[in-house]
């Protein structure tokens, strides 16, 4: 992390384009040969096959006869550009808030706001990080603001870091600059250490986890800096907000039916486990059903043609803000808004053309995401994981973060039944996942597919583990420039 000139504007609804930074190392050996410039692709039209290595149950892989193809990451490196050595037995920051379930909302928030290499590589830092439980006690309007708005986000995540590594007995009372540029007062008491930020506080509840970049003090509260409005407007109150391939509702509805309506519309553009559903049913402060079901029409429509923005009553309008994944998302987003009775105000801009380091980001981040979550199969294109929706809505969500890219999406069968039959069922699957991808918005242009059949099956132990080598893997790399 690293602060940012104090004459930057602030404010509660930005919509800025979508940041992602470097994210360590990248390996698309199994794709090497899914597109042109990876190499030729076995069961494609001009019949070209290629040998792919053997997955193991690590992640390791045995070389074939035919060479594969790898993209050598660059050296890790601290936040002013030089070579940084970490000791690979300590998590870095970013680990240990990735490897524990009580930190899953700063985890998101931390990448929807694209500082997951600032933890991961950077630093040193000390962390004050808050508990899902901080975030759950947020304003849900507010809340819904910073879903929608990356820059406001990240504003907020730069208010809890501090440079350098202090642990708990190094704190002293007083003021102390945080990583934004603004300050913090520091008081400990009979409750131990608490932060203050203008009318918002944090007490530490575990201190001193140390990290290879760092230290992770764990808070109870989420600070607010003095420059930020914190109180959302009534009539913004409702609203459908879009990030990372994810849906949160906020506001107050005037009963259960307006609810299961911006439930229904935003559910057919995603996975309902993809929907945080924040909103309140109070009937004194609701909308009318047209304008809600105005609201609604838009928000469906959101999780499709948007990177990252919101749609949120405002007046007698709705306000619609944030980035558009091309020119005929816009397009679709203007022709909805010149049907409805309710006028829509839009304000959008197009995502961001990607540079290698984009790239490389975002392959790691899918890399991780489906190490995690493989997307693997039953039988045939029927998924294993009753949760492969939700993953393919966060696989969307990352692949539109960015023009320019091409994304391989290569199938793999186990080694039982025919040779020939299982090039095509991978093939299948290959296109099953992109079908699932275009239908959430992701350009068809952006995708390949190929099948790899049976011939890179996932070994355990030197036994093939079945389940796991049904499965469908994607990579990213930046698209050839147009001679």
């Amino acid at each position: 992390m690293s602060g940012r000139a104090g004459d930057q504007p602030r404010g509660r609804y930005r919509h800025g384009v979508v940041r992602w930074v470097a994210a360590g190392v990248i390996v698309l050996a199994l794709v090497a040969a899914v597109l042109p410039s990876f190499g030729a692709v076995p069961g494609d039209a001009d019949g070209a096959t290629v040998s792919v290595p053997t997955t193991s149950a690590t992640g390791s892989t045995a070389p074939p006869p035919s060479t594969v193809t790898t993209l050598e990451a660059a050296p890790t490196t601290s936040g002013n550009g030089a070579p940084e050595d970490t000791d690979t037995d300590v998590p870095s920051l970013y680990e240990l808030l990735s490897n524990d379930p009580q930190f899953s909302s700063v985890e998101n928030a931390i990448e929807a706001a694209g500082l997951f290499d600032d933890l991961e590589n950077g630093g040193p830092f000390t962390l004050f990080a808050p508990s899902n439980d901080a975030f759950e006690a947020l304003d849900p309007a507010f809340a819904g603001a910073l879903n929608a708005d990356p820059r406001l986000l990240e504003d907020i995540l730069f208010h809890h870091a501090l440079a350098g590594i202090h642990d708990s007995r190094e704190l002293r009372e007083g003021s102390i600059e945080m990583v934004d540029g603004s300050s913090v007062e520091i008081d400990i008491g009979p409750d131990g250490i608490t932060l203050v930020s203008g009318v918002t506080a944090a007490t530490v509840t575990d201190a001193d986890l140390a990290a290879s970049n760092g230290v992770l003090h764990v808070v109870d509260g989420i600070l607010i800096p003095p420059g930020i409005d914190a109180v959302v407007d009534d009539d913004a109150a409702v609203s459908v907000s879009v990030a990372a391939g994810g849906v949160v509702l906020t506001g107050a509805v005037g009963d259960a039916a307006q609810r299961a309506r911006l439930r229904e519309a935003v559910e057919e553009a995603v996975d309902p486990a993809s929907v945080d559903d924040r909103l309140v049913v109070d009937p004194a402060a609701a909308a009318g059903d047209a304008r809600l079901d105005d609201l609604a029409a838009v928000g469906g429509l959101l999780p499709i043609e948007f990177v990252d923005g919101d749609a949120r009553l405002a007046g007698e309008a709705i306000a619609v803000g944030g980035v558009v994944v091309d020119d005929a998302a816009r397009r679709r987003l203007e022709n909805l808004a010149a049907e409805l009775d309710t006028d829509v105000l839009l304000d959008l801009e197009r995502r961001p053309t990607a540079d290698s380091l984009l790239a490389r980001t975002i392959s790691a981040e899918i890399e991780r995401l489906l190490a995690a979550k493989p997307l693997r199969f039953v039988s045939g294109v029927r998924f294993a994981d009753p949760s492969a929706g939700a993953t393919l809505d966060r696989v969307a969500g990352l692949v539109k973060a960015a023009d320019g890219l091409v994304v391989a999406i290569v199938g793999f069968t186990d080694t039982g039944g025919n040779a020939a039959t299982n090039l095509r069922i991978s093939l299948l699957r290959a296109e099953a996942v992109e079908n699932e991808l275009v239908r959430r918005g992701v350009p068809a242009d952006d995708l390949a597919t190929a099948g790899f059949g049976e011939t890179a099956p996932v070994l355990v132990d030197g036994v093939e583990d079945a389940a796991a080598s049904r499965r469908v893997e994607v990579a990213v790399r930046l698209s050839e420039p147009t001679p």
